[in-house]
């Protein structure tokens, strides 16, 4: 999972090989349509609101995840599973292992939690 965080954060090269073409990544971290603009191709964008959450439930008055930085993108699994970019702090977070919570969607509680404390540990970084 991680490998494939940085893969997307160096955009799209691997070992100075460009695998997947940037303009594909350019397209695929952009909304895809403007009935959900929270959402490009399979990743999660945090900078745009009045999106639709994962879950499916009513459309977003806020980012997706409102204590991370406005340009992570995300790829969010079942159960927790996630992976977080982050390009203006050259960053990329993985979290595995069993749900965070009693509701095994892609989208929970757990995202926004756990930025408010990463924002503690580090500081109120400026995202």
């Amino acid at each position: 999972m991680l490998a494939f965080g940085q893969f997307i954060l160096q955009q799209g090269s691997w070992e100075g090989e460009q695998l997947v073409s940037k303009a594909y990544l350019e397209k695929a971290l952009q909304p895809s349509s403007s009935y959900n603009p929270a959402y490009g191709y399979l990743f999660w964008l945090n900078g745009y609101e009045g999106g639709l959450p994962p879950n499916g439930s009513d459309p977003l008055e806020t980012v997706i995840i409102p204590n991370a930085p406005d340009d992570l993108i995300a790829a969010l699994g079942y159960a927790d599973k996630k992976i977080y970019i982050v390009p203006s702090k050259n960053m990329v977070i993985v979290r595995s292992g069993g749900a965070a919570t009693d509701k095994e969607f892609a989208y929970t509680t757990f995202d926004n939690e756990l930025w408010a404390k990463l924002n503690v540990l580090f500081g109120e970084m400026s995202w």
